[in-house]
């Protein structure tokens, strides 16, 4: 068991406790089981017409999975896990060193040496009655348990290879029930720590086992459904886009994001049930910064924001703050990136770290969880708020740009000059050839729900 339900690292441990409850599930069960996989879920809903009727369905299928959890029978697995626990501590007792006071020359791995015990005083085995009768106190193997120790080593054999057979499981579960029900009982191991101490009322604490598999089984269910839902909708919506992107960008090379992107997406899917939710809107967040909000279309609304006559102040005051906000977006993005470098909040080798060390630690897989929802979170508020801001600015530089036609402009008195002279006239052609560009990056990511697309005038 040491190895299997009662293993070092968590990640062991749930994965034969999911072993033994898939046991009592029913066809019904099996069947709200399997479709909770990720694949047959993500295959439906791209197949279907209305994916939000889907969406519905598949929650329905989730909440009816957890009620049959709460049935009698996985009650009573979760009783027999936790006696599991107590089997298992009552195994791993120091046996060995017990039998070297009564034989030094005893070994455990030398199954043809002839042993030669000889008494030893009472108070030499103090220590030991104590640890097992602080075990055995309230303990008993029942039927149930010995089926779970067989399936267990069942399970193992299939995965590992394992030579025990169930006979010889079942044969070792018995002999360990004799030795406490006839030879060792709690009683005697109690009424000799008394003969010892001279106490007739010698009492010791007895071992408190909590059952928390069932509940373990059921979060950890809720986790993956929860976190494969935000997965579909992302990965589907990325399928969706990557024409979009295509039409964006054509043949320039897309930017890299350090720590948020869809390498470090993966490696988190693979050993958890966590993930990285907005890696492709950034990326492509930062390429249209890069490529399309270049040095020639910010000097000239620089200029604009500065040099322009603007007839209404308030509305300078507004124009200048969305340019300022914008040209520093892709600073924003930068600052967002050094956080996965080392010494960041959101250092790459630090999420590693929490994802080994939950494997025996329950508590990091907790900090590990907060840390990632810090981040999806991080970066879709970045992803809103500068998108939103990059909009209003599209919005006041097509008017502006439009506005220079009148023969009197309304924004800019001096907009003509401005805009006609030797230094800007190149880059408001350019400016305006690729308002196209930007229309279709406001689409990609109103396809994600971070902005709605702009309606210069409106």
């Amino acid at each position: 068991m040491s190895t299997t339900i009662c293993a070092r690292d968590n990640k062991t441990v749930r994965y034969y406790e999911t072993a033994l409850f898939i046991t009592a599930f029913t066809d019904e069960t099996h069947e709200l089981y399997n479709d909770l996989d990720y694949v047959r879920r993500k295959d439906k809903a791209r197949n279907a017409k209305n994916e939000n009727r889907i969406y519905d369905e598949q929650r329905k299928n989730f909440d009816n999975f957890l009620k049959c959890l709460m049935g009698e029978e996985f009650l009573r697995i979760d009783a027999i896990i936790v006696l599991l626990k107590q089997l298992n501590a009552l195994c791993t007792l120091n046996y060995v060193s017990v039998l070297n006071l009564f034989d030094q020359n005893f070994h455990s791995m030398d199954l043809s040496y002839p042993p030669s015990f000889a008494p030893v005083p009472l108070a030499d085995v103090k220590s030991f009655l104590e640890s097992m009768y602080h075990i055995t106190a309230d303990f008993q193997i029942t039927e149930g348990m010995a089926r779970a120790v067989a399936a267990l080593g069942a399970i193992q054999r299939l995965e590992s290879g394992a030579q025990e057979s169930k006979e010889e499981i079942l044969t070792a579960v018995k002999k360990i029930n004799t030795i406490i029900t006839r030879v060792l009982t709690p009683e005697i191991q109690l009424n000799l720590l008394r003969l010892l101490t001279d106490n007739l009322s010698y009492a010791i604490d007895k071992a408190q086992y909590e059952g928390k598999a069932l509940v373990a089984f059921s979060s950890g269910i809720r986790e993956t459904f929860e976190s494969d839902s935000q997965r579909i909708k992302t990965e589907l919506q990325n399928e969706m886009v990557a024409s979009e992107i295509q039409r964006l960008f054509e043949y320039a090379q897309l930017q890299q994001i350090t720590g948020y992107n869809q390498d470090e997406d993966a490696f988190l899917q693979q050993h958890t049930s966590l993930g990285f939710h907005w890696t492709v809107p950034f990326k492509v967040l930062k390429s249209f910064l890069v490529i399309f909000f270049d040095e020639r279309a910010q000097s000239l609304l620089n200029d604009v924001a500065i040099e322009g006559f603007f007839n209404n102040q308030a509305y300078k005051s507004e124009f200048s703050s969305l340019v300022y906000n914008c040209c520093d977006i892709l600073t924003k993005v930068r600052q967002f990136e050094n956080t996965f470098t080392k010494d960041g909040d959101n250092y790459s080798a630090l999420i590693k770290s929490y994802i080994n060390d939950s494997l025996r630690d329950e508590n990091f897989l907790k900090l590990l969880v907060n840390l990632v929802n810090t981040i999806n979170s991080d970066a879709k508020n970045l992803l809103i708020v500068n998108c939103q801001q990059l909009a209003a600015l599209y919005c006041s530089a097509v008017e502006i740009i439009s506005d220079v036609r009148r023969s009197m402009p309304a924004y800019i008195a001096n907009a003509k000059v401005l805009f006609s002279s030797i230094r800007n006239r190149d880059k408001v052609e350019y400016l305006e050839s690729q308002f196209p560009k930007w229309n279709i990056f406001f689409q990609i990511m109103y396809s994600y729900g971070i902005v709605i697309p702009p309606t210069p005038g409106v």
